[in-house]
């Protein structure tokens, strides 16, 4: 089923980022907004909706430099049939470290004009797209709100030079309103207090090119990172596994001991993902926190944002 609506978010960055701003950190976010703006009964209400089908997809960012859109670097086969010489050993090498690649690029695979990764370095530009930094900070107790018996530790900042894009396909087109509301009012990531995780949003439209490879076919690259699915063949599938743990976010209520989401396994970005049969989605949402005596549950979100291969 092709969406009802599409969506593009300009994100300008004015401050430094606590993580990056993944697909499952954008849900985060607008869930929190939801619940400030709506109410909790909203947010409840949506949440519901996920568990059983998605009424919307969020993308992972897809960066903005000198007017050109860079997509994450789609994972693709080695040529063996490649002479292995210095040149295209470097070029392999290239191609590797390269975490995004060029709009051009990243059409040519939908397209099928380009299977392997060297045929990919062709298309490689170099170039940083964020930075991250190492920070010391004092350990703060969040109930006496004093640095008493805290210890210094390290924390990785992320640093946006440039702009970047998310995009939203929605199932059910009454979301698209919640969805504005909340990406005005809420930050993005950790340490929101110390004045991290602002942006500016401009909402534009999506390329016709992109809304082309909507269409389901039996293979994809997702935009986000994404939880397994029985769908998946992943005997003929290429992906990197991405485990991942985290503390729940509790910025806009009363200080409480910090809660320790369980552990999920994903499927990174970028993953191309063969299936044996086409669905309205793939992932899925995963309870990753039940703590009855505090009336918590929290969920991860995991549905991959696929744009569909057409092989020539």
């Amino acid at each position: 089923m092709m969406p009802k609506k599409t969506l593009r978010v300009d994100f300008l960055p004015r401050s430094a980022f606590k993580g990056y701003p993944d697909s499952y950190t954008l849900f985060g976010a607008i869930c929190w907004g939801i619940r400030v703006l709506e109410g909790e009964e909203a947010l409840t209400d949506m949440l519901e909706k996920f568990k059983e089908k998605p009424p919307f997809l969020i993308s992972s960012p897809v960066f903005i430099r000198k007017g050109k859109l860079f997509f994450p670097r789609p994972a693709l086969e080695e040529n063996s049939e490649e002479e292995l010489t210095p040149e295209s050993y470097s070029l392999r090498k290239k191609v590797k470290k390269a975490k995004y690649v060029s709009e051009d690029a990243f059409r040519a695979v939908l397209e099928g004009k380009v299977r392997t990764s060297g045929e990919l370095s062709k298309f490689t530009e170099e170039g940083e797209f964020y930075s991250s930094l190492n920070t010391i900070h004092a350990s703060i107790n969040r109930i006496t709100w004093t640095t008493s018996g805290g210890e210094l530790y390290n924390e990785e900042v992320y640093y946006f030079s440039l702009p970047f894009s998310v995009f939203f396909l929605f199932y059910q087109e009454e979301f698209e309103a919640l969805v504005k509301s909340a990406l005005r009012f809420v930050q993005l990531g950790g340490n929101r207090s110390t004045g991290m995780g602002r942006y500016k949003v401009i909402f534009g439209d999506v390329p016709e090119w992109f809304i082309k490879h909507l269409e389901p076919t039996e293979n994809f690259i997702s935009l986000s990172p994404h939880f397994y699915d029985d769908s998946f063949v992943l005997e003929e599938s290429l992906y990197e596994p991405k485990p991942l743990m985290g503390i729940v976010d509790n910025y806009f209520y009363a200080p409480t001991p910090a809660i320790i989401k369980r552990k999920v396994m994903y499927i990174d970005r970028g993953s191309n993902i063969r299936v044996k049969n086409r669905k309205d989605f793939y992932g899925g949402l995963k309870e990753v926190v039940r703590d009855e005596g505090r009336n918590v549950t929290v969920y991860q979100y995991g549905y991959a944002f696929p744009l569909y291969v057409r092989w020539q």
